[in-house]
This record gives C-alpha cells, sequence and structure tokens, in this order.
C-alpha cells in the first residue's frame, strides 16, 4: 500500500475493487448525460487597464539633424476597471469602470 492524497491506495486491486471503481465511473458519467451544464456557466474576470495608451514612436532623423522632443509618459497614467463577464460562445458583456479614488487623508480620519 502506498499513500496518495491522504489515503491509502493498494498496489494491487482485487476484482472486486476494479468492477466498484468501473460502476463508480459509469454511474458518474450517466448522471448529468442529457445535462449540458457547461452552456450555463458563466465566469467574470476584472483587470485594471490603462485609459491613456500613447506609445513613442521611432523618428528617422538625418545626418546632423535633431530628433522632435517627444513628452514623456505620465508617471501615473489613469486606468480603467475592465470587467468581462464570459458564456461557453465567447464574451457575454463587458464594461469599463472609471474610478476616482483619492489616496490623500481626510483631517478627521484615523485613531485620535
Amino acid at each position: 500500500m502506498r499513500k496518495l492524497f491522504g489515503r491509502f491506495i493498494p498496489h494491487h486491486l482485487t476484482q472486486a475493487n476494479l468492477d466498484r471503481r468501473v460502476d463508480d465511473s459509469i454511474t458518474l458519467l450517466t448522471l448529468h448525460a442529457g445535462d449540458r451544464w457547461l452552456d450555463r456557466l458563466i465566469i467574470g474576470d476584472e483587470k485594471w487597464v490603462f485609459y491613456d495608451n500613447h506609445h513613442r514612436k521611432s523618428q528617422w532623423v538625418g545626418e546632423g539633424e535633431s530628433p522632435q522632443d517627444v513628452p514623456k509618459p505620465d508617471l501615473h497614467p489613469k486606468k480603467v476597471m475592465l470587467s468581462v463577464w464570459w458564456g461557453v460562445d465567447g464574451p457575454i458583456y463587458w464594461e469599463l469602470r472609471l474610478y476616482m479614488i483619492s489616496m490623500v487623508p481626510r483631517e478627521n480620519s484615523g485613531p485620535k
């Protein structure tokens, strides 16, 4: 015997053990034979994505010329929450939510 997943499994199964496993497998397969439960399954996911996706572009500069100035991106770019709900056939619904959360504490907040 060896321990697997917290249970002792015999190395050599008897014919009764093999028959019981086959019967249990057939029962599980036929239990939901006509039920298409995956068609009713809906999952969702959320992710923060950048609101402004400006990319710095490369420039061709001739010899002796100076390149155009390109501003650096903001240190803290705006983000939105992308929420997507999926079904078996693909996305069912999606939305972008903009949260304006202030990280500055109020005067009356905190322990006294």
